[in-house]
């Protein structure tokens, strides 16, 4: 008797394993059939209101911050009056005409060459070691 009750209880968590997996791939099937949501178009930001590229007179935002926190590290006499308050006026555009000889910043690019110019200032006898494929600074004392 012990034997067929065994059996029973083993055909009876049969049947209830195979229908749960039955109706695990029965959702997956349905859920892999569903239609993407469309993408929502977002407008184009405007230079003056988020500080995207170019900067220019009448920008504002944080790039135009971060410019002027690097005019100031090359030089606290370039922003003397406003200092990094992220509007970019005559004085940041007198600032960058002196740094970057244009009264605009085009691109990351322009903000790179001011970090350039700022470490190269900072850190003048640091230079890439040339025979290395690490490009980790070396120092040359002269």
């Amino acid at each position: 008797m012990a034997k067929n009750t065994n059996k029973i209880i083993a055909g009876v968590l049969a049947v209830v394993g195979i229908y749960y997996v039955v109706k695990y791939y029965k959702g997956k099937k349905t859920e892999s059939i569903a239609t993407p949501e469309p993408i929502k178009e977002t407008p184009a930001p405007t230079p003056t209101s988020s500080g995207v590229f170019p900067l220019k007179k009448g920008s504002k935002g944080a790039k135009v911050k971060e410019v002027q926190a690097i005019l100031i590290k090359i030089d606290k006499s370039l922003l003397p009056k406003f200092g990094a308050d992220g509007d970019f006026g005559s004085e940041t555009e007198g600032a960058v005409v002196k740094v970057l000889g244009k009264k605009t910043v085009d691109s990351q690019a322009d903000i790179d060459r001011l970090n350039v110019i700022y470490n190269k200032k900072t850190f003048p006898y640091v230079t890439r070691n040339e025979n290395t494929t690490t490009g980790f600074p070396v120092y040359k004392p002269f």
